[in-house]
């Protein structure tokens, strides 16, 4: 799982992150382990998609209603709803062959949900966009990660 987020960040986000900061993470692959283990030991259990017994994509959601989480954005504190969505990775190997859609459905059904997504990730924002998500004009500059400017989509809002 680690491998694959790692490798999923590379391809999506290699040409917005500095290559550094791509070496600084996978050197740190034994602290991305750990973070998926406690994640699959803790109330959240992520969903992973297997292909010939490998993994090649990951999604993870967070009901914030039942158990709130950490506040990582300013925006976070006035969340729009309960429901999380934290992760969607999938090879991009594997586009375009539904799995993606098969996590975020698996993850998030038909609920009311809202998500953090890059703001120079069209790919991304397309998909969301197909399945009824859209800005709510909240952005946010990640600076830990080489100023990173993400947008807050939401979906079932009104």
């Amino acid at each position: 799982m680690a491998r694959v987020h790692l490798a999923v960040w590379r391809a999506t986000y290699g040409h917005l992150l500095s290559e550094d900061l791509m070496v600084s993470q996978e050197r740190r692959l034994d602290e991305r382990v750990a973070m998926w283990e406690r994640a699959v030991d803790g109330d959240g259990t992520p969903l992973v998609a297997v292909l010939d017994g490998e993994v090649v994509g990951l999604a993870a959601a967070h009901d914030h209603s039942i158990r709130p989480g950490p506040v990582h954005r300013p925006a976070d504190a006035s969340r729009p709803c309960g429901l999380e969505l934290q992760i969607l990775n999938l090879l991009a190997a594997h586009h375009g062959s539904g799995l993606g859609q098969a996590l975020l459905d698996a993850a998030i059904g038909d609920q009311p949900c809202f998500l953090w997504v890059a703001e120079d990730n069209p790919r991304a924002q397309s998909f969301y966009s197909r399945n009824h998500f859209r800005p709510d004009g909240e952005r946010f500059i990640e600076t830990e990660w080489d100023d990173l400017a993400e947008v807050r989509l939401v979906r079932g809002m009104g």
